[in-house]
């Protein structure tokens, strides 16, 4: 672990995500932004996640593991305890960063005091289908948004960490699943999001 406190903490989550995890690690670890701490949670996978993560000697991964399986949501929250950085940012252990993303998204959130959270489109990949999902960049059409469907993609959210913990934001751990969704509903009355 570096001795300088980073300016950014990337969060993965894994559970059962050997599949694609080389990827998405290698895609965090090599950003344009190098100023990050990459914190990994292993949630009690059973298929070689936890000997992959291990494989990789990089000082600013930090690893935390769980003896067994405890829910997307407790190592969401897990991992924003463990945060202590000016940037917070989400990267699942299926998700491949283009090496731009960390920089973007902070030079945007220094240029943008009023957001909190900025997000970015997403592409999406497997079963031989690549189609992106678009989000809007206006924070009155994500909040409207919010009735029909997601307006903030998590995999590709950037935090201002300083603003989540100030609202004492949590993700609701009685969600086995759109625990994003509903964190992100919550965030939209609050303050404002791209």
């Amino acid at each position: 672990m570096p001795s300088k406190q980073p300016v950014l903490t990337v969060v993965m989550p894994v559970y059962n995500g050997a599949h694609y995890l080389h990827e998405a690690v290698d895609s965090v670890l090599h950003q344009t932004y190098k100023d990050f701490e990459l914190i990994i949670i292993d949630d009690g996978s059973e298929d070689g996640s936890e000997k992959i993560i291990l494989s990789y000697t990089d000082e600013r991964i930090r690893f935390i593991s769980n003896e067994k399986n405890k829910g997307i949501s407790y190592c969401r929250n897990l991992g924003m305890q463990a945060a202590n950085t000016e940037y917070l940012a989400w990267a699942d252990c299926d998700d491949i960063n283009i090496k731009t993303r960390f920089e973007k998204q902070i030079e945007f959130l220094k240029a943008n005091k009023s957001f909190a959270i900025c997000g970015t489109w997403l592409k999406r990949f497997g079963n031989g289908k690549i189609y992106t999902s678009k989000a809007s960049k206006e924070p009155e059409i994500i909040k409207a948004k919010f009735i029909f469907k997601p307006s903030v993609f998590h995999g590709t959210a950037m935090w201002r960490l300083g603003e989540i913990k100030k609202y004492n934001l949590w993700f609701n751990e009685d969600l086995p699943i759109a625990e994003d969704y509903d964190f992100y509903s919550r965030c939209s009355f609050l303050f404002p999001m791209t």
